[in-house]
């Protein structure tokens, strides 16, 4: 937890004083082998702007609420991204993301955290 707060507070210092604010609400499900397990729903909000020439970056947190099959009630989380996208070339841009969620009512002992990065070339 400790590496995406400073990880946060190093884009948010680095950064241009007019940052464009957001608000992102999403939903996710999570389906294994044709068997329904959840849903998270993120309301979000955050700041994306440039770093340098070639690359942006956002930072975005707040309440998450999962529905669980068969559960009679919501769990409450809080969760947040940090990301960054880099052109590479005119056709081939990098990407990474870090996502981390708290545990059942904000349980900050118990993150679950993800990354993810990738290459896309348009042509």
């Amino acid at each position: 937890m400790k590496f995406i707060a400073i990880s946060a507070a190093t884009l948010l210092a680095s950064s241009p004083a007019f940052a464009g604010q957001f608000v992102n609400v999403e939903a996710n499900s999570s389906i294994q082998d044709g068997d329904y397990s959840s849903t998270r729903f993120d309301t979000q909000y955050g700041w994306e702007g440039e770093l340098g020439e070639s690359s942006r970056y956002y930072v975005q947190g707040g309440p998450s609420f999962v529905s669980r099959d068969g559960a009679e009630e919501l769990e409450y989380q809080v969760g947040g991204k940090v990301g960054i996208k880099t052109a590479l070339t005119e056709d081939v841009t990098a990407y990474s993301e870090i996502k981390a969620y708290s545990g059942d009512d904000w349980d900050l002992n118990d993150v679950k955290l993800s990354v993810k990065a990738g290459v896309k070339y348009t042509f």
